[in-house]
């Protein structure tokens, strides 16, 4: 029987997903710490990513790609332990949070010596990261954990766009 006018209940992710193509679409300056709010809500639901299937890898971290809109992309990054991203920075604005586990995010500045450690940040459930694009900060991600982790990133770029042309990569360690 079909029910017309019936609405499938909208769920987490497809709200959370309305909110980004809106402020994507409506708002003028880097929307990122109004996405890294989104996500701080949306990554403390236990059912987010239900239906998707997400692996990971003993050799590197795996990017997963859930949706992308027409100026973002927005993926899960699955980490087992002691996996790390190089040390990078953004072409594009980025937001972050942690879906489960933990990360730590360590910031870093150049300068004519060479690449200095700025600060350091446990991430956990729910806890987020944003940074305009250009900034002249890079950042690294790590799973310092015992246990596999998840984050969920969202970046002002298509995913075919996403990588080399996406990240300056400052050092591989």
């Amino acid at each position: 029987m079909l029910i017309v006018g019936a609405r499938a209940p909208e769920t987490t992710l497809s709200s959370a997903l309305s909110q980004i193509d809106y402020l994507t679409k409506h708002v003028a300056t880097c929307p990122e710490k109004e996405i890294s709010d989104i996500l701080a809500i949306v990554s403390l639901d236990p059912f987010l990513l239900e239906g998707f299937s997400l692996e990971f890898s003993h050799e590197r971290y795996v990017r997963h790609h859930i949706y992308s809109g027409r100026n973002y992309s927005f993926l899960a990054i699955a980490w087992l332990p002691k996996q790390a991203s190089p040390i990078h920075s953004h072409k594009t604005w980025c937001a972050l949070s942690v879906y489960a586990g933990h990360l730590t995010e360590t910031l870093y500045c150049h300068d004519e010596i060479g690449v200095d450690l700025i600060s350091e940040k446990h991430l956990f459930r729910g806890q987020v990261s944003h940074s305009p694009y250009n900034k002249p900060v890079a950042h690294s991600l790590r799973n310092n954990g015992t246990k596999p982790a998840i984050s969920l990133h969202v970046y002002g770029a298509s995913f075919d766009r996403l990588g080399t042309d996406v990240n300056y990569i400052w050092s591989e360690e």
